[in-house]
């Protein structure tokens, strides 16, 4: 568990007024945890700490890069310190693994320069017992009474709120804890929804001045860009973008000329028909996640039936299903395990996907109406929703399942008020985000934070 990163600083280096911002990357390239060495707290010259804004589970056999900014450059370096790479078990570093960027503000570096040591560090500590989660509620959009949470990525949240009263449209939102919730708009009409997030990007669906959905791009900053469609003609041109992965490439559906709904791929703005695993024009398939090696989850017709699938390299290879039923992959890390639900004696469970296998994931006791595995994390956590039908409505609670065992998020909360009634996606320092019942009953997104036990 990473706590701090330390960095040397020399007397010549001066120290900025809001002090030196930090920041830990994966080996994609997100940020996914930051902090400020203020002055305050360290010394004039030496090594600085400066405390993550939380603290980070790190996995064994990953990449990883932690980092400072120093906005008048004069930073402390050796030339030859990497050359020869660094063990200091249980970390290591390979050789020429000093990394710099120039510009004006804090972003992810990978040039490298004589094989330069710039004298960055980590404090950590092993890995602790963070089984339990504080919980935020997030709030509506001015006017609203209803939110979902969808989606996070390190300190952003994307989900969906209502901007009106009960029964008014939906709006898109972007959440931040320094700026709250934020109405992403539309296409022109009254409605979006938005999906996933990646690195600032932020996908989803919205209505156009036409009245049609289609699929979206924004970043957290900017209004959004119509991604297109296929080019269905009349109602049928419509698309919705439902994965995005760190290099910008978005992932969702459109519909064919032949009016066959169809997973889409856009690069740079360009969209391309995925295919189906049957091959053929009148079949179906659907995208709704990508992570960051390209690899991306969804389903298809073919095999006997509509299957979860994976695409990779231009072809979908089936992963499996449980007694031949109906199943669908929603979630994939970047180790390509994948998560989604399949069709057990009459019921979904939540099942994983690992190479050729499917695993089904149980239930939680007393919900046996039903299953969902909805995302997955890097260390493979997996999260998603349980259900218990009681006469013409159901109990729904969000669950949290790792080791093995599946627990009802709604059994470890520190914060009491709320019910987390589903959980939507986990990223890599654990956070939760999915939707719950405040203390004055309306439905709310909801942020979940580990609370470590030391």
């Amino acid at each position: 568990t990473v706590r701090a990163v330390r960095f040397f600083r020399g007397v010549a280096e001066g120290f900025p007024e809001d002090g030196f911002p930090v920041a830990i990357y994966d080996e994609a390239g997100r940020t996914i945890a930051t902090g400020v060495a203020t002055r305050g707290e360290n010394p004039a010259s030496g090594w600085l700490t400066a405390p993550l804004d939380r603290e980070l589970r790190i996995e064994a056999g990953r990449s990883y890069v932690a980092a400072y900014h120093a906005p008048s450059g004069r930073y402390a370096y050796e030339y030859g310190g990497l050359a020869s790479g660094v063990s200091a078990p249980p970390l290591s570093g390979a050789p020429d693994a000093g990394v710099f960027v120039y510009g004006q503000s804090i972003a992810f570096p990978t040039e490298t320069f004589r094989s330069s040591n710039y004298f960055v560090d980590i404090q950590f500590a092993p890995a602790r017992n963070c089984g339990r989660y504080t919980v935020t509620d997030l709030g509506v959009l001015p006017g609203g009474t209803v939110s979902e949470g969808q989606s996070l990525d390190g300190l952003t949240v994307v989900g969906t709120s209502q901007v009106m009263q009960a029964g008014g449209p939906n709006r898109a939102f972007v959440w931040t804890a320094s700026s709250g919730l934020r109405d992403l708009g539309t296409l022109g009409g009254s409605w979006s929804f938005a999906r996933a997030v990646s690195s600032g990007r932020v996908v989803g669906v919205a209505q156009t001045r036409e009245g049609r959905g289609h699929g979206f791009l924004a970043s957290t900053e900017s209004s959004m860009v119509d991604l297109g469609t296929l080019g269905a003609a009349g109602a049928l041109d419509i698309s919705e973008a439902r994965g995005v992965n760190s290099s910008g490439v978005v992932v969702g559906v459109s519909r064919t000329a032949l009016g066959y709904e169809r997973a889409v791929r856009w690069v740079d703005g360009v969209i391309e028909d995925l295919g189906t695993l049957a091959g053929i024009p009148q079949s179906n398939s659907a995208a709704y996640a990508i992570n960051g090696r390209g690899q991306i989850v969804g389903s298809s017709d073919g095999n006997g039936g509509n299957r979860a699938a994976l695409w990779e390299g231009g072809a979908w290879r089936a992963l499996g299903t449980i007694s031949g039923a109906p199943s669908v992959a929603v979630a994939v890390n970047d180790v390509g395990v994948a998560v989604g639900y399949a069709l057990v004696q009459g019921r979904y469970r939540a099942v994983r996907y690992e190479g050729d296998g499917v695993e089904d994931l149980g239930t939680l006791p007393g919900f046996d109406s039903g299953t969902y595995a909805n995302g997955i994390a890097s260390d493979g956590t997996v999260v998603g929703t349980a259900v218990q039908r009681r006469g013409e409505g159901a109990l729904v609670h969000g669950f949290v399942y790792r080791g093995q065992v599946m627990v009802d998020l709604n059994t470890v909360l520190e914060t009491t008020g709320v019910e987390v009634n589903r959980a939507t996606g986990i990223d890599a320092a654990g956070a939760i985000v999915g939707t719950g019942t405040s203390a004055d009953g309306g439905e709310r997104a909801v942020l979940l934070t580990p609370v470590c036990a030391p």
